[in-house]
């Protein structure tokens, strides 16, 4: 019975020392940055087709390596710090989070709708997603400062 537990635990401790996702394959080193095959792959599949249309690989790294560059410089120069960057930062964190759950709360909403023509559905899911949002809105507390809110003046011409 010992050595059954002995070898259990040394095969364990074995599985735990051998890497379940194998080291990345290094493509370039930019100062302490390391540039990944994979990740080189994914940046060049998110270009957009006529920034990689034309182009070789090694066009291609050099144009990845030289973003690298720059940001990195950004960072030596703190702008990655800078409240507006940090702003921007925020806006698209938002943006991107709205984006997502709309996006989530349309598909569950259309897969769920039982009705015969387009236009019903999209009526359907806007009905739904209303519901669905009034709901939330109930269930989440909401305090206005009324004068803190009387100081504030909003331009309403361009």
């Amino acid at each position: 019975m010992k050595w059954v537990f002995v070898t259990l635990t040394c095969l364990l401790f074995l599985a735990g020392c051998s890497p379940s996702n194998p080291r990345k394959e290094p493509l370039a080193k930019i100062d302490d940055y390391t540039l990944y095959k994979d990740d080189f792959t994914n940046e060049v599949n998110n270009l957009p087709a006529f920034d990689r249309i034309g182009k070789t690989k090694e066009e291609l790294l050099q144009d990845v390596i030289e973003k690298k560059i720059m940001l990195l410089e950004a960072q030596r120069q703190g702008l990655d710090k800078d409240r507006r960057f940090m702003k921007m930062v925020e806006r698209f964190w938002e943006q991107s989070l709205l984006r997502v759950i709309v996006e989530k709360k349309m598909k569950e909403f259309t897969a769920e709708a039982k009705v015969d023509t387009e236009r019903a559905r999209r009526q359907e899911v806007n009905r739904r997603f209303e519901e669905w949002l009034n709901t939330t809105k109930k269930n989440t507390r909401i305090s206005i400062d009324d004068k803190a809110l009387e100081k504030i003046t909003v331009p309403t011409e361009e």
